[in-house]
């Protein structure tokens, strides 16, 4: 995350003494080092907290999601086509494809519309899909591994664009360090050189 420093050398240029090899500008970027990795860190618990809350409204939405929504069987009106074969890969992997099906609502009416279905599927073949109280057709409640899933992705994600963020602040502060030094070895050679004349 800080670039070239190692640890060791982080860690020593935070220590106090009168070591004449580390300049002010190292002991500037170790505790800017320090101070980053401090907040990264501390940052993970919090955003922790908010990876549970996640989880837990999005258990609450698949709760709903499960009391709203129930599996019906829909009957094939027409073959489901076939896509032409592309090569052995093809025919081992099954593909889906959308034919037109009828199901019943939970209220008894009809109802018909594209459902998806395995390629090659045959007019009269039978399917489950997920309607809501409507009957209309909807996507599958969340499962409990989709809703764990999403959290941990949002939570890490949330904290590696956070440390990407300190990263960054590192890389351009430590910049702005390396000018500083690179200036301060310039006016050390221009007053070795004036000594030696």
């Amino acid at each position: 995350m800080f670039g070239t420093a190692s640890g060791s050398a982080l860690w020593t240029a935070l220590q106090p003494g009168g070591n004449p090899l580390i300049r002010p500008t190292d002991r500037r970027q170790a505790r800017l080092a320090a101070v980053l990795i401090g907040l990264a860190l501390l940052a993970g618990p919090i955003i922790g907290g908010f990876g549970f809350s996640y989880h837990a409204s999005l258990t609450d939405r698949a709760t709903a999601q499960r009391h709203d929504r129930s599996p019906v069987d829909a009957v094939l009106l027409e073959d489901a086509p076939v896509p032409a074969p592309a090569g052995a890969a093809a025919v081992r992997m099954p593909r889906t494809a959308a034919a037109r099906a009828e199901w019943s609502t939970p209220d008894g009416l009809r109802r018909e519309g594209k459902v998806p279905v395995t390629s090659g599927s045959n007019a009269g073949d039978t399917v489950t899909i997920w309607v809501d109280r409507d009957g209309n057709r909807t996507a599958a409640p969340l499962s409990s591994g989709e809703t764990a899933a999403a959290s941990v992705f949002a939570t890490l994600g949330i904290w590696l664009v956070f440390v990407a963020a300190l990263a960054g602040y590192y890389v351009l502060m430590r910049v702005r360090l390396d000018h500083a030094r690179y200036a301060a070895w310039e006016r050390e050679w221009q007053e070795l050189d004036e000594h030696r004349t």
